[in-house]
């Protein structure tokens, strides 16, 4: 039997896309809406490319019910992935 590997990329509550502080192996760090699109990219580049070019993974965004999101239908989300 082959083993088939499902490569998912999976990320959820990004409703504030500003920049933010994080602590990285003890330092802190500085993240945005670009740093985290390249650290997406770095995890998706990684993946095979099927042959209509598209990479083969799933990317999930699993947002959640909120108030803004209720109001906003969506529209106050930063579109990364196309």
């Amino acid at each position: 039997m082959d083993t088939q590997t499902l490569n998912i990329a999976q990320f959820n509550d990004v409703y504030q896309v500003n920049e933010q502080k994080i602590q990285v192996d003890g330092k802190e760090e500085s993240i945005d809406v670009t740093k985290f699109a390249s650290s997406l990219n770095n995890v998706t580049s990684k993946w095979d490319t099927n042959p209509d070019r598209t990479k083969d993974g799933l990317i999930i965004f699993s947002g959640d019910s909120s108030i803004q999101t209720s109001v906003t239908r969506g529209r106050h989300m930063v579109s990364l992935v196309v």
